[in-house]
């Protein structure tokens, strides 16, 4: 029983300290812009693997209001051609003076952030973050009480077996 409770805990070990601790959000997209009367305004982002992100916008105008869609690659050509177009719901708004979409994920892929201002006659400053979300890579409290348990249960269980 010793040496499972000692394997498990150096299992326990090398998996923390072979993680980081900490990671931080990355910040793909920090500005803030002016879009013209019934304009837009658009960002390409491109992803080499699944990225969960959070978008907020602001319209620094009392009575100005914006569309916030999130646009795969295709989608984004039928927007620029006046067709239908079909956005990705988590990360799309309409109408908003101010909004935050977060922890949806997105794969790997091309996207198109667009700003519509909704406004026909008057131009609107917009205060827009785009942020990759990173999650803390340690193995947390529950993986931690999750294999504890485990090396627990094996113990118990070759204890009753002898």
């Amino acid at each position: 029983m010793k040496k499972i409770v000692t394997i498990g805990i150096a299992i326990l070990i090398s998996f923390s300290l072979a993680t980081p601790v900490v990671s931080a959000d990355i910040t793909l997209i920090d500005e803030n812009t002016t879009i013209s009367a019934g304009g837009y305004k658009t960002h390409e982002l491109r992803f080499n693997k699944t990225r969960y992100l959070q978008i907020n916008v602001e319209v620094k105008d009392e009575e100005g209001l914006v569309n916030v869609y999130l646009l795969e690659e295709d989608e984004y050509e039928n927007y620029e051609q006046g067709r239908e177009f079909e956005t990705i719901p988590e990360g799309s708004s309409t109408r908003v003076s101010s909004t935050t979409l977060t922890g949806f994920g997105v794969t790997e892929g091309n996207y198109y952030l667009v700003l519509e201002n909704v406004e026909q006659d008057t131009d609107v400053e917009v205060s827009l973050e785009v942020t990759i979300l990173t999650e803390d890579s340690s193995p947390g409290f529950t993986s931690t009480l999750l294999l504890i348990a485990g090396i627990t249960a094996v113990a118990i269980y070759r204890k009753k077996k002898r």
